[in-house]
């Protein structure tokens, strides 16, 4: 059972304090609670609040009722605090953003050709490999220098893209 596998103070001891510690500080970085409410880690497993494992994305985690009362708590609270937020009008929001309109632009054609690289590069892929199966080994060449030139231009095209994109957005978002 799993007080059995906590008296023996093994692997799965250590394992299950580990990540109740991780869970732990996690937890005070992102409230202040005290720390007897919290830390079933420091009690021993007969007298810990410490009543079931729970698995997420891989991970398991202790958790008590205390501590699940606490998060429905500070859950209700924040919903409560995002219900107060009046509501903006998108025009609004565009016209406060007017200083930063021209990397907004720049910085969403640069998205749009960099999205447009993709499909670009798989269509070319796709005509270089019909190529391939014809016989004429002069075409074959002529055509792989072609297509071997597109392939620099999309990466090249792509690279500038992706920078001047990131720059763009990056420069307005710092500024807002």
């Amino acid at each position: 059972t799993l007080s059995e596998l906590m008296e023996k103070e093994g692997v799965y001891h250590t394992l299950i304090t580990m990540q109740t510690f991780h869970q732990i500080e996690d937890e005070e970085a992102d409230s202040e609670l005290f720390e007897s409410e919290k830390s079933p880690l420091f009690k021993s497993p007969s007298n810990s609040s410490l009543h079931r494992i729970k698995s997420t994305r891989g991970s398991s985690f202790a958790a008590s009722k205390g501590d699940k009362e606490e998060k429905q708590k500070f859950k209700h609270d924040q919903a409560e605090e995002e219900e107060d937020v009046p509501p903006v009008s998108f025009i609004k929001v565009l016209r406060l953003n007017v200083a930063e309109w021209p990397y907004i632009l720049m910085g969403t054609i640069s998205a749009i050709i960099n999205g447009a690289m993709q499909p670009l590069f798989a269509v070319i892929f796709s005509k270089i490999i019909v190529i391939f199966a014809n016989p004429d080994p002069e075409v074959v060449r002529e055509k792989s220098i072609l297509f071997s030139l597109m392939f620099v231009a999309i990466g090249v095209a792509s690279f500038f893209t992706m920078f001047l994109q990131g720059y763009c957005f990056g420069k307005s978002g710092a500024t807002v």
